[in-house]
Formats: C-alpha cells, sequence, structure tokens
C-alpha cells in the first residue's frame, strides 16, 4: 500500500499539494510506514510540465508545511543519528524556471496580503490573477482540502468565460 497526497486529478484538472504532502510513503508489512521519496520522479515532471505545455489545467496549492519531522526507522537508507529528522521539501522545485519563480514570487505576494489582512477576512485559499494552464492558490488555513470543495475552485479558475454574444445578434422581424 502506498500514499501520495500531492497529486489528485479533479474533473480534468490536476492539483498539486505543495510541501510535506509530496512526501511519498509505503505502508510496511509490519503495518508501519516508511517514507520512500518526495513526489514527483522524472516521469511524472516531465508528465506535469506536457500537460502544463498543451494548455492542461493544473492548479498548485501553496501554503502547507514544507517540513516534518520523520524517524529515522521511517526512512530509506537513513544514516544512524538522533531522532528524530527534520524532512524539508524544496518549494516548487518540480517547475522548470520561469514557471517556478511565478510561483515564488506568488508566495512572497500572498504571504504579505496574509500579514495585511486579519485572517477571518481571507479564510480558504488566495488565488493569483493569472490566466492560463498553470494556476496557484495560497492555503490559508490548516483545515483540510476536501476534494469537493477543490472540485469548486476548478470549475471556477478554468470555467469557459461566458459570453454575451448570443445578446449582440440581431433579433428575427416578426
Amino acid at each position: 500500500m502506498t500514499a501520495n497526497e500531492a497529486e489528485i486529478d479533479l474533473d480534468g484538472c490536476l492539483v498539486i499539494v505543495e510541501g510535506s504532502a509530496r512526501l511519498r510513503w509505503r505502508r510496511r508489512e509490519t503495518g508501519r510506514w516508511q517514507m520512500t521519496g518526495v513526489w514527483p520522479d522524472a516521469v511524472e515532471r516531465d508528465r506535469v510540465c506536457a500537460r502544463i505545455d498543451a494548455g492542461d489545467p493544473v492548479l498548485v496549492i501553496l501554503g502547507g508545511p514544507v517540513s516534518t519531522a520523520v524517524f529515522r526507522d521511517e526512512c530509506d537508507g537513513s544514516a544512524p543519528g538522533p531522532d528524530p529528522l527534520d524532512v524539508t521539501v524544496d518549494v516548487l522545485d518540480w517547475l522548470p524556471g520561469p514557471l517556478r519563480a511565478r510561483g515564488l514570487e506568488f508566495l512572497a505576494a500572498s504571504s504579505g496580503v496574509l500579514a495585511a489582512r486579519p485572517r477571518l477576512l481571507v479564510l480558504g485559499l488566495l488565488l493569483d490573477d493569472a490566466t492560463g494552464a498553470l494556476r496557484f492558490a495560497r492555503r490559508t488555513s490548516p483545515q483540510p482540502l476536501w476534494p469537493r470543495h477543490l472540485r469548486e475552485v476548478v470549475a471556477h479558475l478554468f470555467a469557459a468565460p461566458a459570453t454575451n454574444a448570443h445578446l449582440d445578434a440581431p433579433v428575427p422581424a416578426a
């Protein structure tokens, strides 16, 4: 059995949860969990980049914890030493340079927004103002991100723009 909470496909949109959710875990035969790596591997990274290049929707959620404490016996091939280990995930290290820079800029700007506003005024997620296949969101709460709520966000971000072209057509004469 494996666990990976970093990547969720919701109605054709790939939702990626950045931070410690990218850690990969496998359940051992003893029932204990073992950390086996970090999402994505090279194949997964190429697949995600190809999706973005093709214009397929990808939402990256930032703001989760980027490090976590892990016992040495939960890590593949760790050297002997004191417990626990602090495992840190490099934010957006899987994105190509310009896209990573855009995500890090959004992360910094959203940190400013969070510092300037009372928490009750920024519930759930802050969204970037970009358009296109790749969008960023920032968690503003440690509350769980439920798929049913993320579907609503995805629909909002990637819905086809509404047009009023049918209203501009002449009305047929009676």
